[in-house]
């Protein structure tokens, strides 16, 4: 142990006399949890508006009215565009998919699709709604996922659901005095 200090010395030292006990019930606080990402399957339709008026790929600049996406239940589009990689495929299918899958961990959700013969931009778009999920949960607008929204609301049918990966914590957090 290094050199101690008598009470009149530390007195002398602060300028004050000082209470031997301050700091006797001090507990640290809480550390929080680490945050989960908790999957659950939402309507597409319900996603809301991502803010893409200004991204420089034009087909992410169009369409997002009620009536274009009442339109999209009607008509929804099968399959991809070529005008980007998020219009590049068949969302419906992508969904269905990872909401099959979903109970299963991460991992596993994406090694079984490569064992079901899901390949390609399939695979791709898949994975993308694990690793990196669509998060609409957050007062600002979007954390993650705005164009892969896009995409979806652009081809979504009421039936077509989305895995919504919005982050919650496991407990929570302590409340701070005031």
């Amino acid at each position: 142990m290094g050199p101690s200090i008598t009470v009149g010395e530390l007195a002398q030292l602060v300028g004050t006399p000082v209470d031997g006990d301050r700091g006797a019930g001090y507990l640290p606080p809480q550390r929080r949890p680490e945050p989960v990402i908790r999957y659950a399957a939402g309507l597409a339709l319900l996603l809301p508006r991502p803010d893409l008026d200004d991204d420089p790929l034009a087909c992410m600049r169009t369409g997002l009215s009620w009536p274009h996406r009442l339109a999209a239940q009607l008509l929804p589009r099968r399959g991809g565009r070529d005008c980007c990689w998020y219009h590049g495929g068949d969302w419906q299918a992508v969904n269905a998919t990872a909401i099959r899958l979903t109970a299963r961990a991460t991992r596993e959700v994406i090694d079984e699709a490569a064992r079901d013969g899901v390949r390609g931009w399939q695979f791709q778009a898949l994975e993308s709604l694990f690793l990196e999920p669509i998060d609409a949960s957050h007062r600002a607008g979007y954390i993650g996922g705005r164009h892969r929204a896009k995409a979806i609301l652009d081809s979504a049918r009421a039936d077509c659901s989305w895995p919504n990966g919005s982050i919650h914590r496991r407990q929570k957090p302590p409340e701070r005095a005031h």
